[in-house]
């Protein structure tokens, strides 16, 4: 159903974004866009 797959959308980016804060070790908000950008990236290739 579209709820279920929103609802693994979602839940994918929650994981991905909390791992992406967690490699930024607290300076995530301070991070150039260009260096949150590379985190989203490494978050991804270690999911595969």
């Amino acid at each position: 159903a579209p709820e279920d797959a929103l609802r693994a959308a979602n839940a994918k980016f929650e994981r991905r974004f909390k791992g992406m804060e967690a490699l930024a070790d607290g300076r995530f908000a301070t991070l150039p866009l260009d260096e949150q950008e590379a985190l989203w990236q490494a978050v991804k290739r270690s999911e595969r």
